[in-house]
């Protein structure tokens, strides 16, 4: 789209003939516009500034600083961008844009990387070319808005020197034309004489004489000061130089003296055809002011033509209605005679107004059909006199005959007597009631057709007229795209249009169309559009392009449909979605509102949102992280209510809290200045409430005041809702750590006086073996009490359990280990403890672990079946054959019970050592 724009700039037409206007291209250097080259390099701390003018294929620099070339191809300009650019056109980083990102003067030598162009806009509203500042490094900041002031005026000041030289110019061309009028002058006096003496048109300088009348001037005579040879021939006056006309011809008419008077002291010229009755001729007369005004000296040029005219009016009546009924197919000709307001008439004439056909009506009669409510378009008497009605009018008559309403169109035009007096009117009428039928079906059709489309609220058509690049629309869709309904109405520029478009989506939206037009296409497309005030529009537009005979683009019309709701209703319930997992993944608040706050900011446009944690009593919240927008400041931290207004009232009741503009907002207006000094003009808070009491608050906010839709705040809503959900749980869970580990403390400390009790009352039993096979056992509940904490007691590694319990016996180096990782549930990990203890334990007494070499084989699998089973294997090797226990104590039956008491166990004593297989339902051993 940017490609398209720029070439129709370049080559619109008035744009290059009015730099051709200029004379300017290939001129010499003058010092006005290298002073402002230099002076633009110096304000904006740049080495290149250059006026450079784009013509059709190049752009030429009527001055430069730090630039060799004079003049470069349009592939490798960059001002050629600024035609189009409606005030300052700034491209921080040249590499970095797609637009010059190509260009030769970028990517090779000299390596320019930042440009600023201020258009040079001449009165028309024309860009001819820019004044532009250019630096070899990128400058992501632009110039400073004193920077930018600076060249717009330097661009004024190249803009005035200009039109300075237009008029110097005009000037100049003014005193060379002065210069060859004296001249002229000086040689045209001898002609005159020379002319004078010859010309066989009558010449003559009078003398006119007035009178005071009513406070006026009258005239009343004129006296010959000059007359030439000519002169007693056109005019049958002898001796007439010195004398006055009332004294040559006493009867001569007061038009004559008025037209000369009015000559005089106006300086008016004047030119007509009249007669002169004293004199018996008509004259064709030119007359104009000679001398000083004060000296009131008219020349007058005259020639009779009293025989022309005579025959031409004998003429102009037979040729008038010969023409006029030449024209007739259905026409009717009529002939009005002002002094006596009757109208002659043709046949076809009485037909359309259903008239009895009669060669003469009075123009009452003929007028009488005419509806009265537009009588008003007919002539009058004053108009007919003056010749004003000569406009072709329009109007609508009941026939006389039948009454059928029908439309007529007038056209006439008058005739003067050799006084300039309107005597006659020749004119034609026409019925054009079929066209005014065929006009109102289309306008009542496309009446019906625009309130279709209004009355939808959001769907909006235009047609494109590619040629003559004409784009028309209805008012909604100007209104969408941001121009004046009364422009679009009546055709405006595409590119009026493309500025409404999204920034980020012109380029893409560029191409597209430039598709459909070079293959006669449809588009079809979704993209924004970005008002002025920042607000954000989807659009779906649909449209075709339509080539003539010879394959060019000629039309290109479609309508566009408002999707913003449809697409905000999806994008937000994308966004929760997305958030929802997000947040299953996170386990810190800060993590949860960063993640919440970005949610809301990126799909409401914000910038600025985060959540806090509220204390009701203090009127504080803390709030975590926010996200915000990259030239907007962090309110993360501790805040008081009370310092933003009185707004923490709604929130403590749990009412959402909108303010669209807090310059106004009485709740927060005198706080005004604090809120925009923190990029905030509108914002949205919402209360998260725990058996009545404000908890926490959401919240949304804007650097421009804008007003919320209802759907916007219950998507903030649902998000606050969801962060209010995950911090609970973050909470619960805290709690819950703390729970459990003042739980195990107390566990510990009982086991431990449980061991010291016991060790204490049973310290003089003579046989000590039962007290430390007891004193094992609480070792081994404790150390897998001790495995439990690590995870909560929400589960336990199967491998670790094995490890810490095994460890209590000997070293870890006599066993060897291996099996899948398994979470154990809490009450497995207590059975597997202590059922290793009891193995481990007749290992050390008879088994493999009793001699030295002796291992012991620990593994564990999962084997699947209707119902998955944990199966745990103990295997003895090197050690003395095993034997089956001659009597069954605790230990004995402790091992005979397995895992979780299920009892399905398999002992095995072999001459190699003890085999032993326990088995257990998964969903009783591992933790869910």
């Amino acid at each position: 789209m940017n490609s398209l724009l720029t070439d129709r700039a370049v080559s619109h037409p008035d744009r290059l003939a009015a730099l051709d206007a200029l004379a300017i291209l290939d001129t010499p250097a003058e010092p006005g516009f290298d002073d402002v080259v230099r002076l633009a390099t110096r304000l904006c701390s740049v080495p290149v500034a250059l006026v450079s003018l784009v013509s059709r294929e190049r752009q030429w620099f009527k001055a430069r600083v730090g630039f060799d070339a004079s003049e470069t191809d349009l592939d490798r300009s960059v001002c050629k961008l600024a035609l189009t650019a409606p005030d300052l056109l700034t491209i921080p980083d040249l590499a970095a844009d797609p637009r010059t990102a190509g260009n030769p003067l970028v990517s090779g030598d000299p390596h320019i990387r930042f440009y600023a162009g201020a258009p040079l806009r001449l009165d028309g509203g024309l860009v001819i070319g820019s004044l532009c500042v250019i630096d070899t490094v990128p400058r992501p900041e632009g110039l400073t808005p004193e920077q930018a002031d600076d060249l717009r005026a330097l661009a004024r000041q190249v803009v005035a020197q200009l039109d300075l030289r237009i008029a110097l110019r005009t000037r100049n061309a003014a005193l060379a034309a002065e210069v060859r009028l004296k001249g002229d002058v000086l040689r045209s006096e001898s002609r005159y004489r020379s002319l004078f003496e010859k010309l066989d048109t009558g010449f003559c300088v009078i003398e006119m004489r007035f009178e005071d009348e009513d406070g006026g001037l009258r005239a009343v005579d004129y006296r010959f000061l000059e007359v030439n040879p000519a002169f007693a021939a056109q005019t049958g006056l002898a001796d007439a130089a010195g004398c006055w006309m009332r004294d040559l011809a006493p009867d001569h008419e007061q038009h004559w003296f008025d037209l000369y008077g009015h000559v005089a002291l106006t300086g008016e010229a004047v030119r007509l055809e009249n007669g002169a009755a004293s004199l018996d001729r008509w004259y064709d007369v030119q007359a104009f002011r000679v001398g000083a005004p004060e000296e009131r000296h008219v020349a007058i040029l005259f020639n009779d033509i009293s025989d022309r005219r005579a025959a031409e009016v004998a003429l102009r009546a037979s040729d008038t209605r010969s023409r006029l009924a030449q024209e007739a197919g259905q026409v009717g000709t009529f002939e009005l005679d002002v002094a006596t307001d009757e109208i002659v008439v043709s046949a076809e004439y009485c037909r359309l107004h259903g008239l009895p056909v009669a060669p003469v009506y009075t123009l009452d009669a003929v007028t009488a059909p005419v509806l009265m409510a537009d009588r008003a378009t007919l002539s009058t008497a004053a108009s007919r006199a003056d010749g004003s009605a000569a406009e072709p009018i329009e109007y609508r008559i009941r026939r006389a005959d039948d009454g059928a309403l029908r439309w007529i169109a007038r056209q006439w035009q008058p005739t003067r007597d050799e006084r300039g007096t309107i005597v006659r009117w020749f004119g034609t009428v026409r019925d054009v009631t079929e066209r005014h039928v065929a006009q109102e079906s289309l306008r009542v059709s496309e009446e019906r057709l625009s309130l279709a489309f209004e009355a939808s609220g959001s769907l909006g058509w235009w047609d494109w007229d590619i040629p003559n690049d004409r784009l028309y629309a209805g008012e909604h869709f100007a209104r969408m795209y941001g121009v004046d309904p009364a422009l679009a109405v009546g055709g405006a520029p595409l590119t009026a249009f493309v500025d409404g478009i999204h920034p980020d989506d012109r380029g893409w939206v560029g191409e597209r169309i430039q598709q459909a037009l070079d293959t006669g296409g449809e588009f079809t497309e979704e993209y924004r559009l970005l008002a002025p005030d920042g607000t954000v529009t989807w659009v779906y537009a649909r449209g075709r392009c339509y080539h003539d005979a010879a394959g060019r683009p000629l039309r290109f019309p479609g309508v566009v449909t408002d999707i913003t709701e449809a697409k905000h209703a999806g994008l937000r319930q994308e966004a929760l979605l997305k958030l929802g997992d997000h947040l299953r993944d996170l386990d810190t608040v800060a993590d949860f509102v960063q993640a919440a706050a970005k949610t809301m900011a990126e799909v409401l446009g914000a910038t600025r949102a985060g959540y806090g944690l509220v204390n009701p009593v203090d009127e504080t919240i803390d709030i975590p992280t926010d996200w915000c927008a990259p030239t907007v400041g962090s309110l993360s931290g501790a805040h008081a209510f009370r310092d933003y207004g009185s707004y923490i009232d709604n929130l403590k009741r749990g009412e959402i809290v909108v303010i669209e503009d807090v310059t106004q907002d009485p709740r927060c207006q005198a706080m005004a200045d604090m809120f925009v000094a923190i990029g905030v003009r509108s914002l949205i808070d919402v209360p998260v409430m725990e058996r009545d009491r404000l908890v926490g608050v959401g919240f949304v906010h804007y650097a421009r005041a804008r007003s919320f839709r209802p759907e916007e705040i219950a998507f903030i809503r649902t998000v606050t809702d969801r962060v209010q959900v995950a911090v609970a749980r973050v909470q619960a869970e805290q709690q819950r750590v703390l729970l459990n580990g003042e739980l195990s403390h107390r566990l510990k400390n009982t086991l431990a006086m449980v061991q010291g009790i016991a060790g204490q009352t049973l310290r003089a039993v003579p046989d000590q073996a039962p007290v430390k096979a007891f004193t094992e056992r609480l070792i081994a509940l404790s150390r897998a009490h001790d495995v439990l904490m690590q995870d909560s007691w929400a589960a336990a590694p199967i491998r670790s359990i094995v490890e810490k319990v095994l460890a209590l016996q000997t070293t870890l180096t006599r066993f060897r280990i291996a099996g899948p990782t398994l979470a154990l549930a809490p009450q497995a990990t207590l059975s597997l403890s202590l059922l290793l203890h009891e193995l481990a334990t007749n290992a050390i007494k008879y088994g493999a672990l009793s001699v030295e070499g002796g291992i012991v084989h620990v593994a564990w699998r999962i084997e699947e079946g209707a119902e998955r089973t944990v199966v745990l294997e103990w295997r003895e090797r090197g050690g003395p054959p095993a034997t089956a226990p001659t009597r069954r104590g605790f230990g004995a039956r402790l091992i005979q019970t397995g895992l979780l008491g299920t009892r399905d166990t398999h002992l095995d004593y072999t001459p190699t050592g003890l085999d032993a297989e326990f088995r257990a339902p998964i969903s009783q051993v591992v933790a869910s």
